[in-house]
């Protein structure tokens, strides 16, 4: 029997594949986005099986906020679950993004629904790497370092992952297509073994309609798109895995 269990999980992993890549130098820049974002609130339920029946239950809304260059600046997300244990309503709800002068992201922070900073990350450019580095506060304890090569267009070609106690925890490289669009990754574990192989294709919006293993879950996670707006961006997308509908992500776009 399928349980909320799932939910959790799949949340959980939103959080791990979004860390640095997402918003520092990224493997799907925001600027596939059409026209003057100014700011995108989106809607996700997610579809799970109670043993009883399909139950499609709202579980978040995530408003992103963006610059004149396309770029995130602060995140603010309001989560719909009901608490399971002691604390997980004080998950971090606020994110706030910080570039320099040329453009670059050189920290972010996340905060508590209290306002108290929990996780500060600090991204320093030299040439084509990057080095990220994530602090959980108040300690300012280090966990994790990326390195990271990326490109002249600021997408990543190569991530190493090291991880506090650990070391060298996973090494990935990234491909993309002519427009810039990632096409695959393939990433490694610290003794060069293989962890999984990811693959994505998209269709003619740009919009991605098959994901492959993105999570080394031996998955097929597949896309439908029911709903654009006037600049051809995406207001309502359905995520299907193993051709089971999972996810509904609805979108409210505002331009500027």
């Amino acid at each position: 029997m399928n349980t909320i269990k799932p939910l959790f999980t799949f949340l959980f992993i939103l959080s791990f594949v979004n860390c640095f890549g997402q918003f520092a130098f990224n493997v799907q820049p925001v600027s596939t986005l059409k026209g003057k974002i100014d700011s995108i609130v989106t809607t996700t339920l997610y579809r799970y099986n109670s043993g009883l029946r399909d139950t499609t239950k709202l579980v978040e809304r995530l408003t992103n906020i963006y610059n004149k260059r396309k770029q995130l600046i602060e995140s603010n997300n309001c989560s719909y679950i009901q608490p399971q244990h002691s604390g997980i309503d004080a998950r971090p709800v606020k994110t706030l993004y910080i570039y320099d002068n040329n453009g670059n992201l050189i920290e972010s922070n996340r905060y508590f629904t209290t306002g108290e900073l929990w996780v500060k990350d600090t991204f320093f450019k030299n040439g084509s790497m990057v080095v990220a580095r994530e602090y959980f506060c108040p300690n300012n304890q280090l966990t994790n370092t990326d390195t990271l090569k990326i490109d002249f267009f600021g997408r990543i070609k190569e991530r190493d992952t090291y991880v506090r106690g650990v070391g060298l925890f996973t090494k990935s490289y990234f491909k993309y297509d002519e427009k810039g669009r990632l096409i695959v990754e393939d990433t490694f574990r610290g003794d060069g073994s293989l962890m999984f192989k990811h693959t994505c294709i998209y269709n003619v919006d740009g919009d991605i309609v098959e994901d492959n293993n993105p999570f080394g879950d031996r998955e097929v996670h597949t896309y439908k798109y029911e709903k654009y707006d006037k600049m051809n961006n995406w207001l309502k997308q359905t995520e299907y895995v193993n051709h089971q509908s999972r996810v509904i992500q609805e979108r409210v776009i505002a331009y500027y």
